[in-house]
């Protein structure tokens, strides 16, 4: 599979002179890694399908034992896992699918399946300012996932809303994409009254799906921190109960307060360019303009 992924295992005593120890062959398109402190196992979903007898699968990296390679297999194409985070505390995993719209829990004690949890059902029921819901053939893509090891609390970026068989970025303006402004907060401790009980945290921050789709639909002079946030990656602050989400086309960062799941602060982390214009592309069969949301920023030769 020509676009296996790689796990590579860096000698970093050294900082500035890190050296390669190890190479492990992954599943396609592998992306997320995780490791549980605890037992030193690293965890990788490939979050498109292998071209393999069993598509979808974590790899477990086990540099301690004899064989290293463990494999989780999950149930089906559209099961692959994205975003992977350790709950050392609790000895599990958590994996947030690509496409499935499902997040997982393992069991590093034994790398098996402990449960999985829907995802879709909770943000049909929660999400407000979509009318319609998710369009009829549309999944959610799910992208980073970060686990809360003091609350126990896995959060889930929902990045997109678009045809599970295309890429993210490959949905067009036509089919309708829309931009994901949401984080899925599944509760995974079992001692809790709320145990798998799911929140979708809103990140539109004025901006629904309704008035502004996708990210490309927002005007030019809209600031940075009025825009909703492109939920990408996600990471929790436990001390200041803190989630922070990184807008990716949104230029800007989220920041929840995790004991009520609400939008605190929208922060600028970018900023426009001076002497840059939108250029539109060029559709070859047809010799028109794209819609602007596929457009690039790109400088004047001068």
């Amino acid at each position: 599979d020509e676009e296996s992924g790689l796990l590579l295992v860096y000698d970093i005593s050294d900082p500035e002179n890190p050296v390669i120890l190890e190479g492990y062959v992954l599943g396609h398109a592998a992306e997320d890694v995780s490791i549980n402190e605890m037992n030193s196992k690293a965890y990788v979903g490939n979050h498109e399908p292998s071209p393999t007898d069993v598509p979808c699968f974590v790899s477990v990296i086990d540099r301690n034992a004899d064989s290293p390679y463990i494999f989780i297999d999950l149930p089906d194409e559209t099961q692959c896992v994205q975003g992977i985070e350790a709950d050392e505390a609790l000895n599990q995993v958590f994996g947030t699918t690509h496409i499935g719209e499902m997040m997982y829990a393992f069991n590093s004690t034994d790398d098996t399946i402990a449960y999985s949890v829907d995802i879709r059902g909770p943000f049909d029921a929660q999400v407000t300012g979509l009318t319609g819901g998710v369009p009829e053939g549309f999944v959610l893509h799910m992208h980073d996932l970060t686990a809360d090891g003091d609350n126990h609390r896995a959060y889930q970026a929902i990045h997109t809303l678009a045809p599970a068989g295309g890429g993210d970025e490959e949905a067009t303006e036509e089919e309708g994409e829309i931009s994901g402004r949401w984080v899925a907060a599944v509760d995974v401790d079992p001692n809790s009254d709320s145990f798998q009980e799911v929140v979708i945290i809103d990140l539109s921050n004025g901006q629904t799906a309704d008035a502004v789709p996708g990210h490309g639909d927002n005007e030019d002079d809209v600031a940075f921190e009025d825009r909703f946030v492109h939920a990408h990656f996600v990471a929790v602050d436990p001390t200041r109960k803190a989630l922070l989400v990184t807008g990716e086309h949104t230029g800007n960062l989220g920041v929840v307060d995790i004991r009520s799941d609400a939008l605190e602060q929208v922060v600028a982390i970018s900023r426009p360019i001076p002497g840059c214009e939108r250029v539109p592309e060029i559709d070859p069969e047809t010799g028109l303009p794209l819609p602007v949301s596929y457009t690039h920023l790109r400088a004047h030769e001068t």
